[in-house]
């Protein structure tokens, strides 16, 4: 499944996702004590609904199935189900006093300077602290995204306030390679301690 997944370019989150997907199948087919792997995938979707999983989350699992079913198991027929209609909810934003807030709370240099790319340049976590040294084009004051959503490489602008930020991050923390680096030597930081920095912030900025 592994395998299949990275000849066809997936994300290595998307291929992390997709295996847990058809594993959980298979935790349900044995639970049912049933080896059908295609007949139940309708019944697997309906379960799952009933459940307090997302339709996104069901439409995923039934694409990581089908995947298996036709790349691994070489299943010329697709087993039979319905996908659940999309959402729609109402995104939750953070005011600009918010926003300001959160970009504030952190003392430490390197988490303002990541909150700041993030919200104000629209980045990813994932990009944001996969950024190298080289990507920050101090002439031009734009910040290269390498291989982003759809495995895309961007030029992103930054703003004047921005701008200074990264320089004044530069000037105090001197990195050598990755923008942002890690507890690991040579490593950059990851995507886990960031996102965990910035909902703790954000939580604690947001209830005040």
């Amino acid at each position: 499944m592994k395998k299949e997944l990275i000849l066809r370019g997936y994300s290595t989150k998307t291929i992390k996702a997709y295996c847990g997907h058809v594993e959980r199948y298979f935790c349900y087919l044995s639970s049912l004590c049933d080896q059908g792997v295609r007949l139940n995938l309708q019944a697997y979707s309906l379960a799952l609904l009933n459940q307090p999983f997302s339709h996104a989350y069901v439409n995923q699992a039934i694409s990581a199935i089908r995947f298996y079913l036709e790349h691994v198991l070489r299943e010329k027929e697709t087993a039979p189900y319905i996908r659940p209609k999309k959402e729609k909810k109402l995104p939750n934003v953070l005011s600009l006093n918010e926003v300001m807030k959160v970009i504030k709370a952190p003392s430490n240099l390197k988490h303002k300077t990541l909150l700041f790319l993030a919200y104000s340049s629209g980045l990813r976590v994932s990009e944001v602290v996969r950024l190298r040294l080289q990507d920050f084009d101090q002439e031009r004051k734009t910040l290269w995204v390498r291989q982003g959503k759809g495995r895309k490489d961007r030029l992103t602008l930054l703003s004047q306030t921005a701008y200074e930020v990264v320089q004044g991050y530069l000037q105090q923390q001197a990195p050598t390679t990755w923008l942002f680096s890690g507890q690991i030597d040579g490593r950059h930081l990851t995507e886990h301690f960031a996102q965990r920095g910035i909902s703790r912030k954000r939580d604690q900025q947001t209830t005040l």
